[in-house]
């Protein structure tokens, strides 16, 4: 008799139990679809985030570049049509050695390019741009180490304003400039920047100090 009942309540426990573990996997099982689907939600928000930000980080360059281009065609027709239209000159190329600037004369506003030829291997110093102060003194404003041993490196500058260096006003950077190629015996180069502007960089040279 009690065997018989003892059976039975171990029967109803058994039941009970396997009831349990049912109820907890399929609770588990909800849990563990929530958060997929979560994180699946999640992950396309950051999808589409990070399409978003591509988009307008591309917008914002071609808009950039458009700006750009519109201001080149602005300042190219009031070049045109302007009562003294600016035609650069033809370059000329003063040389000096393997060193060669593409004009004798700039433009306020204009770019210095530098060709370099090939170097001898004891070529090796520095080429410094000297901005007049007067007639007879200058002080460096530009200088480019050059090495023989190593690649060539053409370049290009402009002379600009900077009131770190202490050039205020446009009349200081017009007159006669020198180059000279410290550590050889190179002979100097010298150029002129004039007091007239480039047309489209007016604004670029008013006094900064």
């Amino acid at each position: 008799m009690w065997i018989c009942v003892n059976n039975k309540i171990i029967s109803i426990v058994a039941v009970i139990i396997s009831i349990s573990i049912i109820i907890f996997a399929i609770s588990e099982l909800q849990i563990d679809e929530k958060k997929v689907t979560e994180q699946s939600v999640s992950e396309e928000s950051v999808s589409e985030e990070s399409v978003s930000e591509e988009s307008v980080s591309e917008e914002s360059v071609s808009e950039e570049i458009q700006s750009k281009l519109d201001k080149l065609e602005k300042d190219r027709n009031e070049n045109i049509n302007s009562q003294q239209p600016y035609i650069p000159p033809e370059r000329d190329w003063p040389t000096s050695g393997p060193f060669k600037i593409d004009r004798s004369q700039y433009l306020l506003g204009e770019k210095i390019f530098v060709n370099i030829d090939t170097l001898t291997l004891s070529d090796k110093g520095t080429m410094k741009f000297l901005i007049p102060l007067n007639n007879t003194s200058y002080k460096t404003y530009y200088s480019m180490p050059f090495d023989g041993s190593r690649d060539r490196n053409n370049f290009y500058f402009t002379p600009d304003l900077s009131k770190a260096r202490g050039i205020c006003d446009k009349t200081q950077l017009i007159g006669n400039w020198k180059v000279i190629f410290e550590g050889t015996n190179y002979p100097d180069l010298e150029f002129k920047v004039i007091d007239k502007i480039l047309p489209g960089k007016y604004p670029r040279f008013d006094n900064v100090c």
